[in-house]
């Protein structure tokens, strides 16, 4: 995995999971309330303050850690968080500020990401990266379109990944919703996601998602003892091992 990461520099700033409930929908963000939700689209927000920890693909020495801190104040969203990755030879943090804003059916937003990224003997830098995104809401029915890398800033000689992001939620009831998204990276397939949420007891829910291209299934469980929301959740890989996630986050009162 070092090896990889330090001879493919196009594997700086990959779209990881920053949440446990990311870690169960494969990156589909409206089906359950995260504040997590804005790493993937600056137009989405949750007010919150939410915390996570995973070692990647089981590797004990690639552990990753989230921060997210999100509110609002009338029509405006403000959100603040952070990534790291602590590999002993090879480290890689993000500092996310983003502004959106809700009016009636629609939200926009933006953001600004700072990236340093060191390899032990090789590189220590640092790059700036704008996102940009999109959500209309419509009765029963969320849909969003967000760009990451919208300003294809360059490390190291290289383009970042530029990744286009869609998702479509459907409320099926109080209780429960399906999202089906579509996920391009330059130079790479379609990667298509297909994600459930069911509320199946008024502190317990349940959230499970397949991708294909890559092959993947997700996982997991969420417990709602208000304010505090509790996510565990499993994420397979085609040849690695899974990814187990754990989050907790608090949700601020309107």
């Amino acid at each position: 995995m070092f090896i990889i990461l330090v001879m493919n520099l196009p594997a700086v700033d990959l779209t990881l999971n920053t949440s446990a409930i990311q870690n169960a929908t494969n990156g589909l963000i409206f089906l359950a309330q995260s504040p997590s939700g804005t790493i993937l689209n600056p137009a989405y927000l949750h007010q919150g303050l939410e915390s996570g920890v995973t070692y990647l693909f089981s590797f004990t020495d690639l552990p990753y850690y989230t921060l997210h801190l999100s509110s609002n104040r009338n029509n405006w969203g403000f959100y603040l968080g952070g990534c790291h990755l602590a590999h002993p030879l090879y480290k890689e943090s993000s500092l996310n500020l983003t502004i959106n804003y809700r009016k009636n059916f629609y939200a926009v937003g933006s953001s600004l990401r700072l990236m340093h990224n060191r390899v032990s003997d090789y590189h220590n830098a640092h790059a700036f990266i704008g996102d940009a995104g999109l959500i209309i809401y419509y009765d029963k029915i969320t849909s969003g379109f967000s760009i990451k890398n919208l300003t294809q800033t360059r490390f190291q000689g290289h383009t970042l990944p530029v990744v286009v992001i869609w998702e479509i939620n459907y409320s099926l009831s109080n209780n429960s919703s399906l999202s089906l998204g579509l996920e391009k990276e330059r130079n790479y397939d379609f990667s298509f996601k297909t994600a459930a949420y069911y509320r199946l007891h008024p502190y317990i829910a349940i959230l499970s998602s397949y991708q294909y291209e890559p092959d993947r299934i997700g996982a997991g469980v969420k417990l709602l003892p208000s304010p505090l929301r509790i996510t565990y959740s499993i994420l397979t890989h085609r040849y690695l091992s899974p990814t187990h996630y754990f989050s907790l986050a608090y949700e601020f009162s309107n």
